[in-house]
C-alpha cells in the first residue's frame, strides 16, 4: 500500500505540470470491490485508454485525486484496509489516518490540493 501511494505521488509529481485540473474519484466515495482496481489515463483534452497511463490501482484499492495546474492532492485506501493515506504536491510527508470502520475512508477526493485535508492526520 505504501510502495503504491509513493508510486503514485511521483508519478503525478512529475506529471504536475500537464495534469488537468479536476477531480478523479477511483472507489474513495464508494469503496466497494467494484470500484477499486481502476485505471487511470491523462491528456490534455479527453482521455482515453490510448493515452498515457497515469496511474493503475490494485483489486481492492481505492484512489481519490483532486488537482489544478497549481498541484495536487492524492488519498488512497483499500477495502480490507484499516488506515487511508495521503499526500500533496507541497508536502513532503506521507499523512495516514486511522479508519473507524474498516475499508470506510474518512476522505473521499480531496477537497484541496494543498495538506488541507491532512491537518488532523497523522504525519509519517
Amino acid at each position: 500500500m505504501k510502495k503504491l501511494l509513493i508510486l503514485i505521488a511521483v508519478v503525478l509529481c512529475a506529471a504536475s505540470t500537464s495534469f488537468a485540473a479536476g477531480t478523479v474519484d477511483m472507489g474513495t466515495s464508494a469503496l466497494t470491490s467494484a470500484n477499486t482496481g481502476k485505471t487511470l489515463y491523462g491528456a490534455k483534452a479527453s482521455a482515453s485508454t490510448s493515452s498515457p497511463l497515469i496511474a493503475k490501482t490494485s483489486s481492492g484499492v481505492g484512489l481519490g485525486i483532486n488537482s489544478t495546474s497549481q498541484g495536487y492532492a492524492v488519498t488512497t485506501c483499500h477495502l480490507n484496509g484499516t488506515k487511508q493515506y495521503g499526500t500533496s504536491y507541497d508536502s513532503t510527508s506521507i499523512y495516514s489516518k486511522d479508519l473507524t470502520t474498516k475499508g470506510t475512508p474518512v476522505l473521499g477526493v480531496p477537497t484541496a490540493i494543498d495538506t488541507t485535508d491532512f491537518v488532523s492526520w497523522t504525519s509519517m
